[in-house]
């Protein structure tokens, strides 16, 4: 699996690309400029259940397992390396707490046979409930509609013997900017001068509550 580099436009081995990240220098060798971010968590995905997406559920496991083999290279590559903190993998960034699509991705990682396979954290995006009529409710108006999900996320993971205690992490949450009135139909959004001093969503990484 090979990732476009913009913006010097050389394809270059997804390995490659994301060693680069965890180091002083660029992937390039240009050690002229040193602000490269060191990164420590890697997530497969965003939103590959968004309204809209032609991702099929079996696709989302399949595109994961190239990322956990690069992760794996690198980190036997550069274990070596003096101060070198190991990447960690995980997903799949879902739209929302969405059980049976992240059952799904879990039934594929038990049946994984590769005995380096690795998921290091579940992630997901925490802004709407979306029910079985389509409809959404957004949390900024009942935080209440994310309690138990942790412990519903508990009782997946030991139904496939996967440990409890693997960490969650909320990768996009907050209150959209635009607010939605019970007045119109759940996917219409209109703006309201009550609504202005509103901030945008916030993507601060947290964990779900019980």
């Amino acid at each position: 699996m090979s990732i476009l580099s913009a913006p010097s436009n050389k394809v270059v081995p997804l390995s490659d690309f994301l060693a680069g990240l965890t180091l002083s220098c660029p992937w390039n060798g240009d050690c002229a400029h040193q602000d490269v971010p060191k990164v420590q968590y890697i997530e497969a995905w965003n939103e590959p259940d968004a309204p809209g997406s032609t991702i099929q559920p079996a696709q989302v496991y399949q595109s994961y397992i190239p990322l956990y083999q690069a992760v794996n290279s690198i980190n036997h590559s550069l274990s070596t390396d003096r101060g070198y903190t190991p990447l960690e993998v995980g997903g799949p960034a879902l739209y929302y707490f969405n059980t049976p699509l992240l059952t799904t991705f879990l039934d594929a990682y038990v049946a994984d046979s590769d005995p380096d396979k690795r998921l290091d954290f579940v992630s997901y995006h925490a802004y709407v409930n979306v029910l079985p009529d389509g409809s959404r409710q957004f949390y900024k108006s009942d935080p209440s509609l994310v309690k138990g999900y942790r412990d519903q996320l508990d009782s997946v993971l030991a139904e496939r013997g996967l440990p409890e205690n693997l960490p969650v992490y909320i990768t996009e949450t907050g209150i959209p900017a635009r607010c939605v009135t019970t007045a119109t139909a759940p996917t219409t959004h209109v703006k309201l001068p009550a609504c202005h001093h509103l901030p945008t969503g916030s993507r601060n990484s947290t964990t779900p509550t019980r």
